[in-house]
């Protein structure tokens, strides 16, 4: 028996291929996922003519699946995978097919991570775990089939390093899988291939020509089951349009069916035992020790951990004076995380946070909850050996007191605790909700959050606490926050809207017109409690539901229910009395995308089956008035709506928990349009506000066409089409768009416009003489009356107020002509009304400096933001300082981030607060040089773009005269990490034979820099003259490792030891400044003992440097600035060689 899965991304799309397939292979049992449609639109006919009976579960967006049989009808067993009746994404079938049960599934892909996305992949995969051992030991044979988004092992893959930050390769997912197989499944291509075969090929960057793949389509076989061979045809992935999976195959045959028992065991009682039981039910039972599961995981004699004393009882009595303590503990043990304990019944009960607390309700922090620690271990710090539980470093990050809101011990036992902290930096009210279901997991899961509406909590963006305030509150004491920090402002009234989500509504009729609320176009967002949804590509509908009777409106009240009438019929199966919906109705691609010109031909040619409307708000609901409720109750009130009446044709648009600068960049990779941004406590006004926002991704609004041109060579096709707007009500040119359709469209827009030619111009036709690249000739334009509406996407305004690289979009006809303006992007202020939290001294810095632009992606690798560099530069300004005080400095600038055009700038071209202009005497011929020589001017210089700080070798006092050189380890194609590593070591080895001591740091990227402090009396020239010496005479005496001269060919699997940066006005990196390349990599300064624990050049990132710092007791560099060292002897020895 040859059993297969395939995942065919669009089974209509690629049907011919899958036919041809199933011709040639005659597979018996298939599982097909993404098949991209409703059941209904599954070509059962074709298959069956092609000789196999299908099963379906069908979803139009990019889901679906099925299982097809050869020589038997498939008797349906599951359509949905067991665990959550809310999931109605269609994943999961299980069919029976000649005695034996097939499983096919489509696992969720969990991109992008962390994130809601990556939670529903575990949860999902946790509910298979579950089924799949009931499976094992149901009995039966059984085989699992399908696309499971893993990559296994890294073996897997053919460039694991490339896809680390993927879903698909994250430790959990892959624990989720090995789980799964340690029931005793079969991975059928990983036991008949030593190599294993991949089995996808992403479209993008040639990844099929180059092999570049992954193996994430797997069959595990059960008992019962004899596997003789198995497969991956990878032709099929070569052919015209395939799918970017390829089929997987198995060669299967039935054993003698043997039973499966469940690993427990009954065992005869001897009499002893019976006796004990009865002794033992004769007893009270006994209360296990709280803390021994931590005494269980340590060995006290290694560990200096506190062994934890029997529990104290509980020492706070019902009125008692003495406060419960909480303590929060950095743990940077195999991963950092942050150690979070609240005492409760004489212990501290534990949860570990991988990414440490945020004030930003809007972040749920992951919290597992660990074992209960003593109370002494409140004042741990220290050292946890190698070898010992949990080995690495603690400090102590916070701690203070904490009260329960509520019995904290109900809370513990249901799963939702909370409670108000009042810590050197943490303050106000929090929550931790258990997200797993008690004991299904070997730990349990939470959730740790900042409560919403709280005065302590503010965005991400304007405050992260881990990067303001990184360093042990025992070294650094701070003081109450709430004291030191004083928090003006009261409960806000999204809280308030959670407990009370009906306050402000209101008894009405429904009125018989509703005009809806209109978003604001922003280039970014302020502070402030949001909600954000996708922009959907669309057209927006309000539904007035009264009785039997749904009527379906444009945003203009135009009456569009006949035109979908389908949308309208969904409608009323919700079950509606009285309502107004308000949504947008959109065609999703084949990737689940909005596609608006699928929108207008489906309205246009009456096929509006495929149409979809994603519904948001719900101004009026039954007798109730809603407007006056805020937004978050209102989408509660829908949500709760939808859970109990899913359609596929009218859905509830979801909410995005993420920040919005973080959804961007992803929604538009994806083609999105862009995000709604919205004031969780909006009322419903109509018309244009600012509590409703949008981001796009790019330039996009209505024109009015005030013109065209034939299209040269076809006559009757648009060529081009002239467009305007209105200002103060007349007509203004805004240029032309002369791209975007084809051949049919362009014809359809012709005859729109043809019948609506004018002999004269809307206004004068000197706005639109052609350009001087223009290849529109003048007189060729053909005018007509201002009433047709397109919509078109462009790259800008230019300063004449014309739109440039537009491309065109689709016809509006939702929008009359006469409202078309112009879109002005608003720069919001930032909230009056956002609360005051603990801030460090840099943290004060920067509200010197205004960050504009925050949010924007400067590094697309990582997702890394502007705001992120800066919070960086500021928390190790006092160790950078040194490095760049009273030295001339040259700034790389990336105004487009790392990935768009670098800037160098030695000297003062734009103004930066605080940089210091130097005297241009320094330089004769040359303009003034620069110097950064406070906290002010490195955030100043961030906020300006800059990403790396580059510094002379010589300060101000003595300009001529360096009192350093550096030896810049930059190694050549061939070149291994351990190799470079060797390097540094003989060339310190070399410099001490010199008599030279020298010190070590990361370049931040692919190298390795030795800085050698001198006494500042020579110049440059002998200085940079002895540098060179030193390398050529390593090159000479070690010429398998070193090279004196530059270049790519000199340099294969050779390092070349830079000594250039050792000249007049030449620069080296400065210790401490991020590197413009991907990942933002650091040059951080080392000790030589640490050379070998080194993994990279670019170890340390803006992302985890200060957290590294943090954990250092003793800067390496100690001894660096009191060095000074004569290079007179050393320039005579190497002249003796």
């Amino acid at each position: 028996m040859r059993v297969a899965t395939w995942n065919v991304n669009n089974v209509n799309k690629r049907l011919a291929l899958l036919v041809d397939w199933l011709q040639r292979t005659q597979p018996d049992v298939v599982a097909l996922q993404e098949i991209k449609c409703p059941t209904a639109d599954f070509p059962t006919a074709a298959l069956q003519e092609a000789g196999y009976s299908s099963l379906v579960v069908g979803q139009r967006t990019w889901n679906g699946v099925a299982i097809l049989s050869r020589n038997a009808d498939p008797l349906p067993i599951v359509t949905a995978l067991p665990g959550d009746s809310t999931d109605k994404e269609a994943r999961y079938l299980e069919a029976a097919i000649t005695g034996i049960l097939f499983a096919c599934l489509y696992l969720p892909n969990g991109n992008p991570q962390p994130g809601p996305k990556f939670d529903y992949k575990l949860r999902w995969f946790e509910r298979l775990r579950r089924r799949t051992e009931e499976l094992w030991h149901s009995g039966h044979p059984v085989v699992l089939l399908g696309d499971w988004n893993v990559v296994p092992t890294d073996a897997d893959i053919y460039k694991p390093d490339t896809w680390r930050d993927d879903a698909l390769l994250q430790p959990e997912a892959r624990a989720a899988f090995a789980s799964i197989l340690a029931q005793g499944w079969t991975d059928a291509i990983g036991k008949v291939h030593r190599k294993v075969p991949f089995t996808f090929w992403d479209y993008r960057r040639k990844r099929w020509e180059r092999d570049a793949g992954l193996r994430i389509d797997h069959i595990l076989v059960g008992h019962s089951l004899k596997l003789l061979d198995a497969g991956v045809e990878r032709e099929e992935r070569g052919k015209e349009s395939p799918s970017d999976h390829a089929p997987v195959w198995a060669e299967l045959t039935v054993e003698k069916a043997r039973a499966v028992r469940k690993p427990t065991i009954a065992v005869k009682k001897s009499l002893a035992t019976k006796k004990a039981e009865r002794t033992a039910k004769a007893k009270p039972p006994s209360t296990p020790e709280p803390l021994a599961q931590y005494k269980a995981k340590r060995d006290f004699t290694k560990t200096s951990e506190p062994p934890g004393a029997a529990a104290k009882l509980p020492r706070r009595a019902k009125g008692a004076a003495e406060p419960l303590q909480f303590v929060i503990q950095k743990h940077w043990a195999s991963r950092l995380h942050y150690d979070f304990r609240l005492e409760m019944d004489g212990v501290m009960v534990s949860w570990a946070v991988p990414k440490g607390p945020s004030f930003d309700p809007k972040v749920k922090s992951m919290a597992i909850h660990v074992e209960d620690h003593p109370t002494d271990y409140n004042t741990f710090e220290g050292t946890i050996p190698k070898g010992e539980y949990g080995a690495g470093k603690v400090l102590i990050w916070d701690r203070g007191t904490w009260e329960p809101v509520g019995d904290p011990r109900d809370g513990l036992a249901k799963g939702k605790i909370m409670f108000h902290l009042h810590g050197q930096k943490l303050a106000g009210l929090w929550e931790l909700v258990r997200i797993s279901k008690p004991g299904e997991k070997k730990q349990d899961q939470w959730m740790l959050f900042k409560k919403r509406g709280d005065a302590w909590a503010r965005p991400s963006t304007e405050y992260d606490v881990i990067a303001a305030l990184p360093d042990s509150v025992v070294e650094t004491p701070l003081g109450l926050a709430e004291e030191r920090e004083p928090v003006v402002g009261t409960t806000g009234s999204a809280l308030g809207a959670t407990f009370q989500p009906l306050a402000n509504a209101k008894k009405s009729r429904l009125p018989a017109k509703l005009e809806p609320q209109l978003a604001t176009l922003v280039s970014s967002v302020p502070d402030g409690d949001w909600i954000i949804e996708t922009k959907f590509d669309g057209y927006r509908i309000l539904a007035r539901v009264e009785g039997d009777e749904v009527r379906l409106y444009t945003r203009n009240g135009n009456d569009w229910t006949e035109k979908l009438q389908q949308v309208a019929d969904c409608i009323a199966e919700l079950g509606l009395t009285r309502a107004w919906l308000d949504g947008e109705i959109v065609v999703l691609n084949d990737a689940g995308i909005p596609d608006f010109n699928r929108l207008q031909n489906a309205i246009d040619n009456a096929r509006t089956r495929e149409i979809v409307m994603f519904v948001f708000d719900v101004p009026y609901l039954g007798d109730q008035d809603l407007r006056s409720v805020p937004l978050v109750a209102r989408r509660q009130l829908l949500q709760e709506l939808f859970d109990k009446r899913e359609s596929s044709t009218v859905r509830f648009s979801q909410a995005f928990e993420v920040a919005p600068s973080q959804l961007l960049g992803a929604a538009c990779d994806m083609g999105l349009e862009g995000l709604m941004i919205k004031r969780a406590d909006a009322t419903y006004e109509s018309g244009r506000t600012d509590s409703w926002m949008k981001l796009k991704c790019q330039h996009r609004q209505e024109f009015v066409v005030l013109g065209f041109t034939d299209r040269t060579g076809a006559a009757k096709e648009v060529g081009s089409l002239l467009l305007g707007y209105h200002e103060e009500g007349k007509l203004v040119a805004a240029g032309s768009v002369g791209t975007g359709w084809g051949s049919s469209t362009g014809a359809e827009l012709h005859a729109r416009l043809v019948k609506l030619e004018v002999p004269d111009p809307p206004l004068d036709a000197a706005e639109f003489k052609p350009g001087r690249w223009s290849k529109r000739k003048v007189g060729a334009e053909r005018w007509v009356r201002p009433s047709l509406v397109v919509e078109v996407a462009f790259g800008e305004w230019t300063p004449d107020k014309r739109i440039r690289h537009a491309v065109f979009r689709g016809i509006r006809t939702d929008k009359p002509a006469k409202m078309i303006i112009r879109e002005r992007v608003k720069n919001p202020a930032a909230s009056a009304l956002a609360p005051v939290a603990t801030e460090s001294k840099a943290a004060q810095t920067i509200s010197k400096v205004k960050i504009t632009h925050p949010d924007r992606v400067i590094d697309p690798t990582t997702g890394l933001r502007k705001i992120d560099l800066v919070r960086y530069y500021e928390s190790v300004a006092e160790w950078m300082l040194p490095h760049l005080k009273d030295r001339p400095a040259s700034l790389v600038r990336a105004p487009n981030g790392i990935t768009g055009q670098l800037f160098f700038q030695k000297h003062p071209e734009s103004k930066m607060p605080g940089l210091k202009e130097l005297d241009p005497a320094l330089w004769p011929g040359h303009e003034a040089l620069l110097a950064v020589n406070s906290a002010n001017a490195l955030i100043a210089a961030a906020q300006m773009n800059v990403v790396e700080f580059h510094t002379w070798n010589s300060k101000v006092a003595r300009i001529d005269q360096p009192d350093r050189f550096v030896l810049d380890l930059d190694p050549g194609e061939g070149v291994t990490w351990p190799m470079l590593q060797e390097a540094a070591q003989l060339t310190r080895v070399m410099l001490a034979e010199l008599g030279l001591e020298c010190w070590l740091k990361t370049s931040g990227g692919k190298g390795l820099h030795i800085v050698v402090p001198i006494t500042p009396k020579r110049d440059y020239t002998e200085v940079k003259a002895f540098s060179q010496s030193v390398v050529k005479h390593m090159a000479r005496v070690i010429p398998s490792r070193f090279v004196s001269v530059m270049g790519g060919k000199n340099r294969v699997g050779r390092i070349f030891i830079d000594y250039l940066r050792n000249g007049h006005g030449q620069t080296t990196a400065c210790a401490f400044s991020a590197r413009s390349r991907p990942g933002l990599g650091v040059s951080m300064p080392v000790g030589w003992e640490q050379l070998k624990e080194l993994k990279g050049g670019a170890q340390w990132t803006i992302a985890t440097a200060r957290e590294y710092l943090s954990f250092q007791q003793e800067d390496p560099w100690r001894e660096f600035w009191r060095k000074r060292q004569s290079v007179d002897s050393a320039i005579k020895i190497l002249a003796g060689t």
